[in-house]
């Protein structure tokens, strides 16, 4: 899974894992990646995290579940989105 190596998996104590926000991942993303790109780029990324996080909340990165991604899936076509436009938003995702 790509970005899989930047997560550290912990133990079975999931109190014991590092707290990695969604919102601080695409932070990071903009910052590393969004320098020189144009404005659609980042508005692409904003709109993708501000659905997201209206539907699941600003969750830890490892707390997303299955569950989530159909929610979410639920969500975008809820909001008159068609299948293109649901596989884009997944893919910046």
């Amino acid at each position: 899974m790509p970005g899989s190596k930047l997560i550290r998996t912990s133990s079975s104590n999931n109190s014991s894992h590092p707290n990695h926000p969604f919102s601080g991942a695409v932070q990071l993303y903009l910052n590393l990646k969004g320098g020189n790109k144009a404005t659609t780029f980042h508005s692409a990324a904003n709109r993708a995290f501000s659905y997201l996080t209206h539907c699941c909340g600003d969750k830890d990165l490892t707390d997303f579940s299955r569950s989530d991604a159909t929610a979410f899936r639920d969500y975008l076509v809820a909001k008159g989105l068609n299948g293109s436009s649901v596989v884009r938003i997944f893919t910046t995702i």
